[in-house]
C-alpha cells in the first residue's frame, strides 16, 4: 500500500502542478500546494498510526482491509465514469466492474 500510495501521490503532485501553472499561478503557489498535500497526507499517516498502532490480530487486518477496499472501490468508481462517458456497453461494463469487485473481497 506505502508503494501505491506514493506512486499515487507522486502522479496526483504532477498533476496539480502542471494544472496550477496552466492557470497562471505563481511559481510559489504552483509547487507549494502540492508540498502542502504531501505534508497533510504525512499529517495523517502520523495520526492513524499513532491512533491505531497498538492493533494486531484480527482488528488490525479489519483496518487494512478496509482501506484496501476503499481505494479499489475509488478505482472502480473512476474507471465507471470514464466507462459511461464512452457509452458503448455500459450496463455490461458496471455488471463486469461490480462482479470483479465484489470477487476480490471475499
Amino acid at each position: 500500500m506505502t508503494v501505491a500510495l506514493t506512486v499515487e501521490v507522486l502522479a496526483l503532485g504532477t498533476t496539480v502542478t502542471a494544472k496550477l501553472l496552466q492557470r497562471e499561478y505563481g511559481k510559489g503557489m504552483s509547487i507549494g500546494i502540492p508540498v502542502a498535500l504531501s505534508v497533510l497526507l504525512t499529517f495523517g499517516a502520523v495520526v492513524g498510526k499513532t491512533l491505531l498502532g497498538g492493533l494486531e490480530g484480527a482488528p488490525f487486518a479489519m483496518v487494512v482491509a478496509f482501506g484496501v477496499a476503499a481505494l479499489l472501490y475509488l478505482v472502480v468508481e473512476e474507471l465507471l465514469v470514464e466507462a459511461h462517458e464512452e457509452a458503448e456497453d455500459t450496463l455490461w461494463v458496471s455488471c463486469r466492474s461490480s462482479l470483479g469487485f465484489s470477487r476480490c473481497c471475499y
